[in-house]
């Protein structure tokens, strides 16, 4: 139908041209631009689409295993719910810190999302970065993920995303081997600042019904370095309905080097976490499949690890519930003792309506933030910061409010810096507490029922077996940092070696509903996980193959056994890869640097040269360009090396086998015509 029209308008212009003499030269050529904009905008966008979708779906399904079945399943029995996408931006509803969230626009790659009616407590909106993690995962509880208080780190630490390791590499303190599938840390000022990030880029992504896929090429996070990446990430988040959602992560050693290859051996599968003012407690999964509350929440890096086969198949983060008073027995809050003497600190209020609020403090927190003048036993600077959840009481009365943050307990000796949600103001403080009142702290044992809380739940399944493991799996929990970076760490360590051309698969899922319906989801999911490596040659996919005519100035593709996509209507065969990793073969890029392309698989072909072989490099730079342009890459498959050499400079088409040559070649040939004469 739309070619009918392109070709009605055709004929028009024409006869417009020929009887419209009396149109005057400027109006023609502006005619004439509106036509080939339109022509393009009308003809082509459809098929343009369809034609990258098909492409990316041939990539990225050749290399992400299939959609698990009782997945499919149950998405297919989908009453009472609807499923979306978009990759248009609109504003956020979740809060970002004031230093993340100019960020956000920019990071944003796509949304997806499922509304179910049937159970609103089940249903989700997710959104992802141009990395292909996940960013932002808003359930009934509100934001799940962390605000992204870090510093020079936002959005590319506090994430869901894949992490991987060289061990030995890594422990170099100066050039650390640590590959982030979300990107680097800011960390060169001239090319990379907190105002000009560099995401790992996209080199692949498609989102249709149900599901999102992506591919990224991921990056040394901590600059400057001259540490080269080989590691591609693959990412698939696909909607099985009922607040299921399977997601699954593909780690691809593309060094080409097969024998003297970097190899890595750590891996995080996923590096994420929760925001802890949404989802403050966690409950791990014993081996007999009930939650047990970690209580009191340990420290990042202090304890936290399980390994997978000493759990239930599952972690969940869920909203607050009312701690059991014999797990409370044990670890109640203790006062700072004072070193020289072991006496426990005491405070006192030193007199009537003093409490003021603390302006600067409430800003930088985004709390309500306090100082009263005290009398204190001895001077104490450490306060209780790392997410403290504490009841601040009077000894006198009773009366008591929770603190989410204290600064100091005693600061100067006499000043008592504290932070609330604003429940209590300082006037309030100032009616509940007087001179010589005491002031008491315990840890707050606030709470819902259990069976009004809501959750998140990470199911990742128990441990399995595959080659070249050299130790357990485990999980990995703990609270990092202040109050304002609200974060719950949660993470999967894989422990196994991914050898040059290698290619490690760990399919999982999220759920969020009920907490009390998540010891049977976790049972009921747990044996779906799936997790492999495929040693180069292993994975099965379908020939690729490169077309151009004689002129070698534009290229496109197809795709044996797609249908639609299987024959070229133009030009002949250049070259002839695969959809999948396979001996003898390297992933083949397309990658531009303002108007300058090169094709080929050297990643870092506009990288400025280096000075010497630890000279910084820098793959987020375009040499000869201003410092804020980055490459654009794009995966093509996996061919010989250098077979492609022919197209060197082309341009890739995405609609190029799927237009013959003479099929506009009539109205392209008349539009230049007309144009050259408005020149004259």
């Amino acid at each position: 139908m739309k070619r009918l029209l392109i070709r009605q308008l055709f004929k028009w212009a024409q006869y417009s041209f020929q009887h419209s003499s009396f149109m005057a030269m400027d109006t023609k050529r502006v005619f004439i631009k509106i036509l080939r904009i339109f022509f393009f905008l009308n003809l082509f966008p459809q098929t343009s689409k369809a034609a990258h979708d098909a492409f990316e779906t041939i990539i990225l399904e050749s290399i992400l295993p299939s959609i698990n079945s009782k997945c499919k399943s149950t998405s297919e029995n989908y009453a009472g719910q609807s499923s979306s996408f978009t990759f248009q931006h609109s504003p956020s509803e979740s809060f970002w810190d004031a230093e993340a969230a100019p960020l956000e626009p920019k990071l944003f790659l796509a949304e997806m999302s499922n509304t179910n009616s049937a159970n609103p407590n089940k249903s989700w909106t997710l959104r992802f970065g141009s990395s292909g993690n996940m960013y932002s995962f808003r359930g009934p509880y509100g934001e799940a993920l962390p605000p992204q208080y870090h510093n020079r780190g936002q959005f590319v630490d506090e994430v869901i995303q894949s992490v991987s390791v060289n061990i030995e590499r890594n422990n170099d303190p100066t050039f650390p081997y640590f590959i982030h599938q979300a990107g680097v840390y800011p960390r060169d000022e001239e090319y990379v600042s907190e105002s000009n990030p560099f995401y790992s880029p996209s080199i692949a992504n498609l989102c249709r019904e149900k599901e999102c896929l992506f591919g990224t090429w991921g990056q040394m996070v901590y600059l400057p370095t001259y540490r080269r990446s080989d590691l591609l990430y693959f990412n698939s988040y696909r909607d099985c309905g009922n607040g299921i959602i399977e997601f699954t992560s593909v780690f691809h050693n593309a060094h080409a080097d097969l024998v003297n290859g970097d190899f890595l051996d750590y891996f995080n599968a996923p590096w994420g976490g929760v925001r802890h003012s949404t989802l403050r407690d966690v409950l791990r999964s014993n081996t007999a499949g009930e939650m047990e509350l970690v209580y009191p929440l340990n420290s990042w890096g202090d304890g936290g690890l399980q390994n997978l086969d000493d759990t239930g198949g599952f972690t969940t983060f869920t909203e607050r519930v009312v701690i059991p008073q014999a797990q409370y027995n044990t670890a109640r809050y203790q006062m700072p003792q004072n070193p020289q003497d072991g006496s426990t600190l005491r405070i006192f209020i030193a007199g009537n309506d003093q409490a003021v609020e603390s302006v600067g403090h409430s800003d930088f927190w985004n709390l309500y933030c306090m100082v009263v003048p005290v009398e204190a036993t001895f001077l104490d600077l450490e306060g209780c910061q790392e997410m403290c959840h504490l009841w601040i009481e009077n000894g006198r009365t009773g009366f008591k409010f929770v603190s989410t943050l204290v600064l100091h307990w005693a600061l100067n000796v006499n000043g008592f810096y504290f932070c609330n949600d604003g429940t209590v103001d300082a006037a309030a403080f100032n009616r509940q507490f007087r001179q010589g009142d005491e002031v008491v702290a315990s840890y707050a044992n606030t709470g819902k029922p259990e069976e009004d809380n809501l959750s998140l739940t990470f199911v990742h399944g128990l441990q399995r077996s595959f080659d070249q493991q050299y130790a357990t799996s485990r999980v990995r929990t703990g609270k990092s940092g202040t109050v304002r970076r609200d974060y719950t760490v949660y993470t999967v360590n894989t422990r196994a070696n991914l050898n040059p051309g290698d290619t490690y698969v760990f399919q999982q899922f999220f759920a969020t509903g009920e907490l009390l319906e998540m010891p049977g989801i976790g049972a009921e999911w747990k044996n779906e996980v799936y997790e492999d490596l495929f040693s180069l040659g292993e994975m099965e996919g379908s020939p690729i193959h490169l077309y151009s005519n004689d002129d070698l100035e534009v290229f496109g593709a197809v795709v044996e056994g797609m249908e639609g996509y299987e024959r070229c209507l133009q030009g002949e065969i250049i070259c002839s890869g695969s959809s999948v990793p396979s001996f003898g073969s390297v992933p083949l890029f397309r990658i531009q640097c303002g108007s300058t392309i090169y094709l080929g698989s050297d990643r870092y072909h506009f990288t400025p040269p280096q000075a010497s072989e630890r000279d910084t490099l820098r793959s987020y730079a375009c040499d000869g360009e201003s410092n804020d342009v980055r490459p654009d890459w794009k995966l093509l498959g996996f061919f010989p090396e250098g077979s492609c050499d022919d197209l060197q400079g082309a341009s890739y088409d995405e609609i190029f086998c799927q237009t013959s040559v003479s099929s506009n070649k009539n109205f392209f040939s008349f539009m230049n015509f007309e144009e050259r004469k408005t020149e004259k």
